[in-house]
């Protein structure tokens, strides 16, 4: 999908959210230390994804990302959508490899 399409579609999507009211109590909302926790439980060991982020440092320096991704995290649950730039992913293939052992009473 182009940036352009993607955009004409954002714009719509918006104006369908904008007549749309949201009530959010403070409450309601995840603290910073709610995503530093969420931050820390990241696995490592594993395949980074599209953004390209290793686990092994969200784990690590989960109080420094957190200040960073909160301000956007509280603007898309106020504003009930994601950024533009969020918008349009890409599928990635991941394949699992699983071990199989055989016995010799199951061949």
């Amino acid at each position: 999908m182009s940036y352009s399409m993607l955009r004409e579609k954002w714009i719509e999507e918006l104006k369908t959210i904008q007549s749309q009211k949201i009530s959010l109590t403070l409450d309601q909302l995840p603290s910073l230390t709610d995503l530093e926790l969420a931050l820390r439980r990241v696995r490592q060991g594993r395949a980074s994804g599209p953004d390209g982020i290793p686990g092994e440092l969200c784990r690590h320096h989960a109080s420094s990302i957190a200040k960073l991704l909160y301000p956007q995290m509280v603007k898309m649950m106020a504003h009930g959508h994601e950024p533009l730039g969020y918008k349009g992913g890409q599928l990635t293939l991941a394949v699992k490899v699983i071990a199989v052992s055989h016995t010799e009473s199951s061949l």
